[in-house]
């Protein structure tokens, strides 16, 4: 029993010359060729064509953009008007943060921490970093930290654009050491571009990266498998920073004590 001879499918425009679709203009069938040679004929336009009444079928309709499919303006035109609306994502300046604890892994300490995932934050609120979850945006799961530990905030020097950051520590049971410099209850200093911060057994690298927006910065965490030391990095004197922006002069392992109505 022999195969069936398949039947080799119509083009487009063999379908409209064999059509009994009346007052089919010779213009129609000229664009048809044209279009089908770069094999973008627009299908659903072409059956909603062949459905109008008879003598509406005209050059100037296929220009209408009613006959577009969902009515309105063209995709194109539609994609093109998204595109202008967008306006240019500014680049954020970025804390990269290396965490390590010697016992992470049988206390889970960092449980809470989302790692190599950046997090979002306004550049006019205070980074607080602490046991409770309500108070703190980064939760540390460990009885030895303070509900409270610490505070990151950023400020803007005179006739600067770009965004520097101050850490002040806010717990009242323990120290806070920022590179050499060690932070009382309520003290604060200048976070260098790179600084190595360290309370109760927690270590923490954090390395500042520039960006351009000045509302908002971002934060992102990754697991040290060894504690960092000050021999990786540069370690530059901190100079405290009052809260009228200007820097004076100190001893490099000082700090700024503050009121405690300032914060």
């Amino acid at each position: 029993m022999g195969h069936p001879m398949e039947k080799t499918p119509l083009t487009v425009v063999d379908a409209l010359r064999q059509t009994t679709a009346p007052n089919v203009p010779s213009v129609l069938l000229l664009l048809l060729d044209l279009s089908s040679a770069f094999n973008s004929v627009n299908h659903h336009i072409l059956h909603a064509s062949l459905e109008l009444p008879s003598g509406s079928l005209s050059p100037a309709s296929w220009a209408d953009p009613t006959l577009c499919p969902g009515g309105g303006a063209p995709r194109g035109q539609s994609k093109m008007s998204a595109l202008d609306d967008l306006e240019t994502e500014e680049v954020l300046t970025c804390l990269r943060l290396k965490a390590y604890h010697p016992y992470h892994e049988i206390k889970n300490v960092f449980q809470f921490l989302q790692f190599n995932k950046k997090m979002k934050h306004r550049a006019d609120e205070a980074l607080k970093v602490g046991r409770d979850s309500k108070m703190c945006a980064i939760q540390l799961h460990d009885l030895r930290v303070s509900r409270v530990q610490f505070a990151i905030e950023a400020f803007r020097y005179f006739n600067s654009s770009d965004l520097s950051f101050e850490i002040k520590n806010l717990s009242q049971k323990g120290r806070l050491t920022v590179n050499n410099a060690e932070l009382e209850y309520l003290n604060k200093v200048e976070l260098p571009r790179k600084a190595i911060i360290r309370f109760a057994e927690f270590v923490f690298l954090v390395e500042k990266e520039d960006g351009e927006s000045t509302d908002y910065f971002e934060t992102v965490f990754e697991l040290a498998a060894l504690p960092p030391t000050l021999e990786l990095i540069c370690c530059s004197s901190l100079s405290p920073v009052p809260e009228t922006g200007l820097t004076f002069p100190v001893a490099p392992n000082s700090a700024v004590e503050l009121a405690e109505g300032e914060f």
